[in-house]
């Protein structure tokens, strides 16, 4: 079953003002199997899409998700947007029966994702690049050629100067730090080439101490095993001495070496093989979108890649409960609330379709220690529910107009 069955599918970029969202733009700018129908911003326009409101493309302000969906007739949605905005834009998308594709992370951990699957067959596409990329195609094809694998080492890293800010800066928006952020990309290309491990090893570091405050890693090294005897290590690093990006995978009989723009085969000293392929940014998304929009892949597909996703958040969660682990053995105690969770009034709240509930507390996951918020209905059976602290505490945006999930009404209700 192919999703993508129009010779013409009107898209709307959500973010459409982010690097990325001008980035997707610019990629599908000339495609004559795609029309750019609607563009969600927030206050900012930039020149390049003010151009393609003079075309007669739709601008929604205020990042207003909802208007798009009730007004604009299109196919297929592309999401920019900071990690904690995701997933009501995702239900939201998900609800309306379109097709989306969305920058990475699927999720912010595995349990948000898998509640994806429960909303129907819509396809969602998770743009992690290399997975289409020509040069990681071609390698693992000639993966073979260097016998069995034995180890393997990916280093991936910046030379940021400073430390992380914006949103990326704030736990409860992030989600993490270089493992999540940075990791996702390059964990997907390991799981494409070896599968999923049998257990999964994490060491973190803290560059500056406002990171460690927030416990959002700025390195850190996963070390992979798996049945048989290979073993890998993936390195990451904000702060690292310079911008590198290399996997090196020793087999058998020999070596590969890749790189975003190269890959090498060596036997010994000898280079028996060198493949280049020097794509620009915007390429490597146009390869990206050849698969996603062009090639129209089929549920089968799309069900392999939302399940790598769900495997790659799995490594994640993993990873951040060793260092939950490690930080309670190392302080003795449990780290302390977030800002977001202490910034919760006790009392009650109403939702923003008007349901009202009581705050009962907020807790925390037994294995993975995020926090929850309890907070019980006052309707119906008055059910207690649980929800994860930055979906209660995010805005929302409906009709033009940005208000909290949860609206706090105060320590009583009026009768």
């Amino acid at each position: 079953m192919n999703f993508l069955s129009s010779c013409l599918l009107n898209v709307a970029i959500i973010g459409a003002s982010s690097g990325k969202g001008q980035d997707f733009i610019e990629a599908l700018n000339g495609r004559q199997d795609v029309k750019i129908v609607a563009c969600v911003v927030n206050e900012n326009i930039p020149k390049n899409i003010e151009k393609l409101q003079e075309s007669g493309v739709t601008i929604i302000k205020n990042g207003d998700v909802s208007r798009l969906i009730s007004e604009i007739p299109f196919d297929v949605a592309i999401v920019s947007l900071p990690h904690y905005l995701h997933d009501g834009v995702t239900r939201q998308l998900l609800e309306a029966k379109k097709i989306i594709i969305k920058e990475k992370p699927l999720a912010l951990n595995e349990t948000i994702a898998r509640s994806y699957a429960q909303k129907g067959s819509v396809p969602i596409f998770t743009t992690v690049q290399r997975s289409t990329h020509p040069i990681f195609l071609e390698a693992k094809k000639d993966l073979s050629l260097i016998g069995e694998p034995v180890s393997f080492k990916y280093t991936y890293t910046f030379s940021l100067p400073s430390k992380t800010s914006g949103w990326r800066g704030e736990s409860a928006k992030s989600g993490g730090g270089v493992v999540l952020d940075m990791g996702y990309h390059i964990i997907d290309v390991v799981l494409d080439f070896f599968g999923q491990p049998s257990s999964v090893e994490a060491t973190f570091g803290y560059k500056f101490p406002e990171m460690e405050k927030q416990k959002l890693e700025d390195s850190s090294t996963l070390t992979f095993s798996y049945p048989s005897s290979l073993r890998g290590e993936l390195i990451l690093d904000r702060h690292a001495e310079k911008k590198e990006e290399r996997f090196e995978i020793e087999g058998a009989l020999g070596t590969m070496i890749i790189t975003p723009t190269t890959y090498d085969i060596l036997v010994g000293s000898e280079t028996v093989k060198h493949v280049e392929n020097s794509l620009t940014k915007i390429q490597v998304i146009q390869k990206m979108f050849d698969v996603c929009l062009t090639q129209q892949p089929d549920s089968v597909m799309l069900e392999k890649q939302f399940d790598r996703n769900i495997q790659t958040l799995s490594i994640i969660d993993k990873a951040y409960k060793q260092k939950e682990k490690k930080y309670r053995t190392d302080m003795n105690t449990l780290p302390p609330l977030s800002e977001a969770a202490k910034s919760l009034k006790p009392g009650y709240y109403e939702h923003f379709k008007g349901l009202k509930y009581r705050l009962v507390s907020v807790g925390r996951h037994s294995e993975t220690l995020e926090e929850y918020v309890v907070y019980q209905a006052l309707y119906g059976d008055q059910l207690t529910w649980v929800r994860p602290l930055p979906l209660f505490v995010e805005t929302v945006t409906k009709d033009g107009k940005s208000f909290p999930r949860f609206k706090y009404l105060g320590t009583s209700l009026d009768k």
